[in-house]
């Protein structure tokens, strides 16, 4: 009997042995699984951190294929209590704020007529909005901030002052554009920041509709001549050469995107029709900055470069053009900016 007792002691002893084995294997194996269930929660977190610096904000009615990179100036249209445009320029560090009536009677794209601003977003939401106002100014638009409050004057106080009041923004720039633009406007001198209110020079003109109602109209010419502060200078350092072809049916078009291109600094040498038509606007010619900048605006799109060139010289009839810089102005175009 004692002999036997000292046997399954022994056994007792290996199975607790190998019970305690056991168990720091399965608590290794459960460490282990654990831990990869956190990395792959933490990468997926990142992942969407990422995409949600990188993707607009909360501003989902308006498009815009590229991101602001600090290389040219940021021209922003705000709906505070007022409409206003606001450009900020990298380079000189400079502020133009231009505050736009709520009576101003301006033209809206895909034949919508005309409309006062303050009704304009009713019409056809945010992007018909920007690109009214793009249009009326004759100033590409980069963003649009929604904001309850006087954006400069909170941005000067804290440079994330906005930022820390995220229920009052809606945007359709990135989170990453919009902490740089933050912190950009807190470095402005105050004797570098400009505010021209429409009412008060000498471009608009009072005028009643037939049902009364008194709005303000503007000259193009009149307005164009407050607009130098928007040139960008590195387009006007360059100084390229540039043609605009309307490779649409619908008049005029050519000297709306002339008209842009110049209040931007741009050196318009050319302006003709192209020899046929064009679905999308194309932007070719010599690298350079300006070529980058003019393919943002008129959304320069071809999968591969030499099919460009091809139907540019090709399609398009623009051999005889000796212009360092060729833009041609599509249907796409028309629909934005286009009006009858």
């Amino acid at each position: 009997m004692p002999k036997r007792s000292a046997q399954s002691k022994k056994n007792d002893d290996w199975r607790q042995l190998q019970s305690r084995i056991k168990v720091k294997k399965q608590t290794k194996l459960a460490l282990i699984v654990l831990g990869a269930i956190i990395l792959i929660f933490l990468f997926s977190q990142l992942v969407n951190l990422t995409k949600t610096i990188l993707s607009p904000w909360s501003m989902v009615d308006t498009t815009r294929a590229y991101r602001w990179d600090d290389q040219f100036n940021l021209n922003l249209l705000i709906k505070e209590e007022h409409l206003s445009v606001i450009s900020f320029n990298p380079i000189e560090k400079k502020v133009v704020k231009i505050i736009i009536p709520d009576e101003t009677y301006i033209d809206l794209p895909l034949d919508l007529g005309k409309w006062q601003v303050r009704g304009i977003q009713g019409v056809g939401g945010n992007q018909i909005l920007k690109d009214s106002i793009s249009s009326f100014l004759g100033i590409p638009l980069d963003g649009l901030i929604q904001f309850e409050g006087d954006l400069i004057a909170i941005s000067r106080r804290n440079p994330l002052g906005v930022l820390m009041s995220l229920s009052k923004i809606k945007t359709d720039l990135t989170p990453l554009e919009l902490i740089k633009f933050q912190m950009a406007l807190s470095s402005v001198r105050y004797d570098k920041i400009e505010a021209l209110d429409l009412a008060d020079l000498n471009v608009l003109e009072s005028e009643k509709l037939a049902d009364g109602t008194e709005v303000f109209v503007s000259d193009p010419f009149r307005l164009d001549s407050i607009l130098s502060d928007f040139a960008d200078q590195t387009i006007v350092t360059e100084h390229k050469t540039i043609a605009v072809f309307n490779a649409t049916s619908y008049p005029q078009l050519a000297q709306k995107g002339t008209r842009m291109i110049a209040n931007l600094g741009g050196n318009v040498t050319q302006i003709a029709n192209a020899t046929a038509m064009s679905e999308k606007s194309l932007v070719l010619g010599e690298p350079s900055e300006t070529l980058t900048r003019l393919g943002q605006i008129f959304d320069s799109s071809c999968e591969k470069k030499n099919e460009c060139d091809k139907l540019s010289t090709q399609s398009l009839g623009l051999e005889s053009s000796r212009a360092q810089i060729n833009v041609i102005l599509g249907q796409d175009f028309y629909q934005r900016f286009g009006n009858k």
